[in-house]
């Protein structure tokens, strides 16, 4: 009798299904901080994310959640924490 192996993904390899995910979450996060960037924080509406980054706002929601939140650690992540309320909008300075 032959032996039949079944090869596991290796625990290092993303699912196509993770890599897709987090494709998609990336494409959102460029959108939001560009936009952000662009028009300020309060400015930008889920509908011109969701449009920028080519997917539609109920999957915006779906990665960030319903709460604007999100959006605000993506625009403060990778940054120094401000005492702000409010994230600085392009046109201040």
């Amino acid at each position: 009798m032959s032996e039949h192996r079944v090869e596991t993904p290796s625990a290092a390899r993303p699912s196509r299904r993770a890599e897709y995910a987090e494709t998609t979450r990336r494409a959102i996060v460029d959108a939001a901080r560009e936009l952000f960037s662009q028009k300020g924080f309060f400015a930008v509406k889920v509908d011109e994310i969701a449009a920028s980054a080519r997917v539609s706002p109920a999957t915006v929601y779906a990665v960030a959640g319903a709460s604007r939140a999100c959006c605000r650690r993506w625009w403060t992540s990778g940054r120094p924490h401000r005492s702000s309320r409010r994230p600085p909008s392009a046109s201040a300075g």
